[in-house]
């Protein structure tokens, strides 16, 4: 049996379970030049009640893979959280001198 060579073609199946009003009346897969794309038409009527398909064809969409482990994040050396606790620190120890400063000078 010979294989069927689907370049240049492309098939649509009408939606049966559309998830809103905006989504397409068809979708389907189109093979240009041996690339796959996403074709998806919306049924439509023109101003003077012509009815056509709009079409849409884009890359097709990449699924999540529930079995894939989410990303592992590398422990990174990065000076921040140290310079914003040392920040904190030294304001604080700062804040101390001036009212124990002040404190002083009220005993004194």
């Amino acid at each position: 049996m010979t294989q069927y060579d689907n370049t240049n073609s492309g098939v649509l199946f009408r939606e049966t379970d559309k998830k809103s009003e905006k989504a397409p009346d068809y979708k389907g897969k189109l093979n240009v030049n041996g690339k796959e794309l996403e074709i998806a038409g919306w049924l439509r009527e023109s101003k003077n009640g012509n009815k056509f398909l709009s079409l849409k064809v884009q890359e097709p969409r990449q699924k999540p893979d529930a079995k894939a482990a989410p990303p592992k994040v590398e422990d990174f050396d990065d000076a921040i959280p140290f310079v914003w606790a040392f920040a904190t620190t030294i304001t604080g120890l700062i804040a101390g001198a001036v009212y124990a400063q002040d404190m002083f000078q009220v005993w004194a």
